[in-house]
């Protein structure tokens, strides 16, 4: 049987030779476009698990302590709501005066964001000194924000990044603080990986001893992002409830100090800042989340 193509008469079987090949192209065509590079799967959302709204499981979470998302693996905290003491009238000028905040309870990450974890959501692993249980590191103010974002799309729940009074007041132990100079001892190498001990690199984390609500790292091992924006005078201006810092800046808030600097600087109080678009090998996050009908 005999049939027109583009005006030329061609038999049956030739038109379906060329339908095949046609065929063969496009599948081709998707194969390239989706190939992975270097022989690993890239992941895509659809592949870490299917997208899940974990509301209602946080919302009963509530009357418990930890709470841990099944589909990032992230273990979360919950910090009860209470008001203390920010800032530290004997440090530097910025950590001056010590002033009154209330806070909101709130949830936050038992350990720092792992590489594995990252990876998990990412499909990628930036960090210097590798090792799925170490910190994620060389991730910015605004790659942090990425994670987050994504977080939040996979699960529903609130993924962000910790105020600093959020972070200060997780640090020294919330209300159960006992007043240590680091984040949960007196001596700085129960708690914390810096200059002295770490063999100039980060660690797995947990590996310390963790605070009085049972995080760990929160000294040491890497400097973690806050959401705030830098202002060294805003101490002096804070809202008493919920501060969330700055209106606008240059800088970002990092806290806890890291395993390259002494250990004054992973106490809880201590206050460093980076701009966003940085990305350094001492430098990491801690997720935090907005307890349901929080309002934050």
């Amino acid at each position: 049987m005999m049939r027109l193509l583009n005006g030329v008469m061609m038999k049956g079987s030739e038109l379906r030779l060329i339908c095949c090949g046609i065929g063969l192209i496009l599948l081709a065509g998707c194969a390239a476009e989706t190939a992975p590079s270097g022989g690993r799967e890239p992941v895509r959302q659809s592949q870490a698990g299917p997208h899940r709204d974990l509301t209602a499981d946080l919302a009963a979470a509530v009357g418990a302590a930890v709470y841990q998302d099944p589909v990032t693996g992230i273990e979360f905290v919950l910090v009860a709501g209470g008001c203390f003491m920010m800032g530290d009238d004997g440090g530097e000028d910025h950590v001056r005066p010590t002033h009154s905040v209330c806070l909101d309870d709130f949830w936050i990450a038992r350990y720092e964001l792992t590489q594995g974890q990252w990876s998990r959501l990412m499909g990628s692993n930036p960090s210097r000194f590798q090792g799925s249980e170490r910190p994620v590191e060389m991730v910015s103010w605004n790659d942090a924000r990425e994670f987050l974002v994504r977080a939040k799309d996979w699960t529903g729940l609130d993924y962000r990044l910790p105020t600093e009074a959020e972070w200060e007041f997780a640090g020294i132990g919330g209300k159960l603080s006992r007043g240590d100079v680091y984040a949960g001892s007196n001596q700085a190498d129960e708690v914390a990986w810096y200059s002295r001990n770490s063999d100039g690199e980060t660690h797995p984390v947990g590996r310390k001893k963790p605070n009085e609500l049972g995080l760990y790292d929160m000294s040491g091992n890497v400097w973690e992002w806050c959401a705030d924006w830098y202002d060294p005078l805003y101490y002096r201006a804070s809202p008493r409830y919920n501060p969330k810092g700055a209106e606008e800046g240059f800088f970002r808030v990092r806290r806890g100090g890291s395993w390259l600097i002494v250990p004054d600087g992973t106490r809880p109080r201590f206050r460093r800042y980076g701009l966003p678009g940085d990305r350094h090998d001492y430098q990491g996050f801690r997720p935090a989340i907005t307890p349901i009908g929080g309002g934050r």
